[in-house]
């Protein structure tokens, strides 16, 4: 790695080196870059509301279930879908619900558009 400054700028000019740049070379020369993995979940209580943010900080999308929730505590379960709603947010992800079971997470990154109801 290399540390210039141009002559008509404060900001430093960086090369880096193939190793050093965090991905090896793909075609025409660009970075390769880490797939973006869609996993499936089960919403199972409170404590996947961790987990499933730990995947979305990793970039990944979540599609989870929630009927083993929805099946033995309802007010669990709006808990849960409260917490990661204000969570994802705060990460600037969105939560959308897909199905009557099934819920879907995505990172800052990826957008949902949902179609209008009517």
């Amino acid at each position: 790695m290399t540390d210039e400054r141009t002559e008509d700028s404060d900001v430093p000019v960086v090369e880096f080196s193939e190793g050093e740049a965090g991905g090896a070379a793909g075609k025409g020369g660009g970075l390769t870059v880490e797939p973006i993995l869609i996993k499936s979940r089960d919403l199972t209580g409170l404590s996947q509301v961790g987990t499933i943010l730990d995947e979305l900080e990793d970039g990944n999308i979540i599609v989870a279930d929630i009927t083993p929730l929805m099946d033995r505590d309802p007010g669990e379960l709006k808990q849960a879908i409260d917490s990661l709603k204000k969570s994802v947010r705060d990460l600037g992800g969105q939560v959308a619900r897909i199905s009557d079971s099934r819920i879907i997470a995505t990172p800052n990154l990826v957008k949902l558009e949902m179609r209008e109801q009517g």
